[in-house]
């Protein structure tokens, strides 16, 4: 209690001395006020009026956040595809395969593999990662369920052909094959040579 009648006593003493500037402090005052509690809402800052208190500015959101949506994934058909060619000689069947390779910005690899023979053809889907010329793959019918795995390398001082393994399973026979082959540019199918193809083993 003596505390206010104290500060109220200094007011009117400030004020029988100089009553202009009591007056012009008693309009800065609440100007100024008003002034910080507008800069702190446009910051988005949280303003409490009882205690008084301005909080901290929010970190910016990041662009996931604005967006509030999910990863939009390319479009693959704007993708710039590579189209491979090479052949199978399996028993008294040759297949020839189109291998088309896609990347995405992140370097993940999507495609398509197609096999043709006089048994029909076959698609697959394609998927892996590139990483330092090495393209990490796996192929997948999605219709019968089958597929395999494809390991190759890129080559750009022969020519930019591939080089590589494939992995499948004979189904007829119950066991897995490993092969060698070598990919080259489809527009050159017709340079492709059968000693490429190379069977490294399989499993009992």
């Amino acid at each position: 209690m003596k505390g206010t009648l104290l500060s109220m006593e200094l007011l009117r003493e400030f004020y029988s001395v100089s009553p202009a500037a009591f007056i012009a402090v008693a309009l800065v005052i609440p100007v100024g006020l008003l002034g910080i509690v507008v800069w702190a809402f446009r910051e988005g800052r949280e303003i409490s009026f009882w205690p008084p208190k301005i909080g901290a500015r929010p970190l910016p959101l990041s662009r996931e956040s604005k967006a509030g949506e999910p990863k939009r994934e390319p479009n693959i058909s704007q993708l710039r595809a590579n189209d491979w060619y090479t052949e199978w000689r399996l028993g008294s069947n040759v297949h020839k395969e189109t291998l088309t390779l896609s990347e995405m910005p992140d370097r993940r690899i999507v495609g398509r593999r197609w096999t043709e023979s006089s048994k029909g053809t076959m698609k697959y889907a394609v998927s892996g990662y590139l990483r330092d010329g090495w393209y990490c793959l796996e192929y997948h019918d999605e219709e019968n369920l089958g597929g395999g795995t494809l390991l190759l390398h890129r080559l750009p001082e022969i020519g930019g052909l591939l080089q590589g393994l494939v992995t499948f399973p004979d189904c007829t026979k119950g066991h897995q094959l490993c092969f060698a082959n070598q990919w080259i540019p489809k527009a050159k199918s017709e340079a492709y040579d059968p000693s490429w193809q190379v069977k490294l083993g399989q499993s009992f």
